[in-house]
């Protein structure tokens, strides 16, 4: 049936395949027919195997789906994004992106009927034919089914979800940064502190301390004052 199910009103509404749409339109000679038919075979496996390496585009773990939600979440979106781009929003559309979405939460761990419970309800009816989802729809879309999940394949689990502030504010807090040399070729934090101390203008230079620091997982993060700061301190000066 995949090869038959063509964009919009063909066999099949809403389908990835675009070389072939229904016996009255696509049967014609018997070579030309043949040749419709391969074609749409090819297009329906190349879009398979296309589904199987945005599946795999990450390693997921449902038992680590605490700490992996923000990697569902993207997972999720791409794939709404290929059916879009693939189906062309026409006709139906929306019941094959219901189906790649079971099929991935069913490649990571999720059973068949939970997967599909999971799906429908993150999608809440508000996908329609004839209709490109806005990214805001996207992505609430997405961020809805990875919140669904829980390690043991069910529905949303009761434990509050990982602060990822808060442990990023402790690995920082944890970095000696107080004993980082004045810089040295072999030490690109204290290059970043050496450029600081002595006030250098070459804003690319210090971009590419920034990301050489980056490369070894120790950059601090500096947070600059609000604009409403600046605002105030711009009418106490009359201005």
């Amino acid at each position: 049936m995949g090869w038959r199910w063509a964009h919009d009103e063909g066999d099949f509404d809403g389908g990835p395949v675009g070389n072939w749409c229904c016996p009255r339109d696509s049967i014609t000679t018997p070579q030309e027919t043949l040749d419709r038919v391969v074609a749409a075979l090819c297009e329906w496996r190349e879009w398979l195997e296309s589904l199987a390496g945005w599946f795999d585009a990450y390693p997921l773990d449902l038992t680590e789906v605490e700490d992996q939600r923000i990697l569902w979440e993207r997972a999720a979106r791409n794939l709404i994004i290929q059916v879009t781009d693939r189906t062309g929003c026409g006709s139906g559309w929306h019941g094959h992106c219901r189906q790649v979405l079971t099929w991935f939460l069913s490649r990571w761990g999720v059973a068949p009927d939970p997967a599909q419970e999971l799906v429908d309800a993150a999608i809440g009816g508000r996908f329609a034919s004839w209709t490109g989802p806005d990214p805001v729809l996207v992505e609430d879309v997405a961020e809805r089914l990875a919140l669904s999940l829980r390690p043991d394949g069910g529905t949303r689990s009761d434990r509050p979800a990982p602060d990822h502030l808060e442990r990023w504010l402790a690995v920082r807090e944890s970095v000696p940064w107080q004993e980082v040399s004045d810089g040295s070729r072999d030490d690109p934090v204290g290059q970043i502190k050496q450029a600081y101390k002595t006030g250098q203008g070459d804003q690319l230079g210090a971009l590419g301390l920034v990301l050489n620091a980056s490369c070894c997982g120790r950059v601090a993060i500096w947070t600059p004052p609000s604009r409403s700061c600046g605002l105030r301190a711009l009418a106490g000066r009359g201005a």
